[in-house]
């Protein structure tokens, strides 16, 4: 769906049979990203991921990075980054299936204690 609206076709040819593809251009999106991720986009865009979920949108990352399709790639990447800037440490692990293996019980409370804004996300 992303490619119909970001790429015109036209068919040339004696009988028709071989189709040219011109990219539609786009607003880049900045990296890193000073304002919310919808100021950058277009209508289009913006319907395109309006009810992407976290799930939907890592796997929209693994689609684009396998189809090697650098446009998609890069709006689902800021979608993700979006959504994972207003997560803390522990949804973030929950989220990727990462286990907690970097402080011990011990260490993972005083860290809770120095940033608890941090945790409590």
């Amino acid at each position: 769906m992303h490619m119909k609206y970001r790429f015109r076709t036209s068919v040339f040819g004696a009988e028709g049979n071989y189709l040219r593809v011109f990219p539609i251009p786009v607003r880049d999106i900045p990296r890193p990203m000073v304002l919310p991720l919808m100021e950058y986009l277009d209508s289009k865009d913006r319907l395109f991921v309006s009810d992407w979920d976290e799930i939907t949108t890592v796997w929209m990352v693994k689609a684009a990075t396998f189809l090697n399709y650098e446009l998609l790639w890069q709006l689902a990447s800021a979608k993700l980054t979006s959504l994972l800037k207003e997560k803390g440490v522990d949804s973030i692990r929950t989220l990727f299936g990462v286990e907690n293996a970097d402080f011990s019980p011990m260490e993972e409370a005083e860290l809770r204690k120095e940033q608890p804004d941090e945790y409590a996300k």
